[in-house]
């Protein structure tokens, strides 16, 4: 397992386990220029939209980005990243994939 696989596993263990946020759940994302903040955002927000067949929340989101780093594109990548991360035996397919990402994706609303 690469660096950047067991830290994204790590992360989504610490955000999304026992003790992780619900729904409804305000969360900030700070720190220095260049630190990954968006990168983090993206993979927290295509979880939440993910559906639970997939191993997602399944939730709309609200969110505000200063950077405006995040956009329709970029979000609906951080989706398919998700769902090939996915590994049940009902794992989507590409063209299934790319399907969902565009159902999930109008389930946010930026502020």
């Amino acid at each position: 397992m690469d660096y950047w696989d067991a830290t994204s596993r790590q992360l989504h263990f610490e955000v999304f386990g026992k003790c992780g946020f619900e729904d409804r759940t305000l969360a900030e994302i700070s720190g220095p220029s260049k630190s990954g903040k968006s990168l983090v955002m993206q993979k927290l927000m295509a979880h939440c939209l993910v559906p639970y067949k997939y191993g997602g929340r399944q939730w709309s989101i609200g969110f505000i980005s200063l950077s405006h780093k995040i956009n329709q594109e970029s979000l609906e990548k951080a989706v398919r990243a998700e769902l090939r991360d996915w590994i049940g035996m009902d794992a989507p397919t590409e063209a299934e994939q790319a399907k969902i990402a565009k159902e999930c994706c109008p389930q946010t609303r930026k502020l």
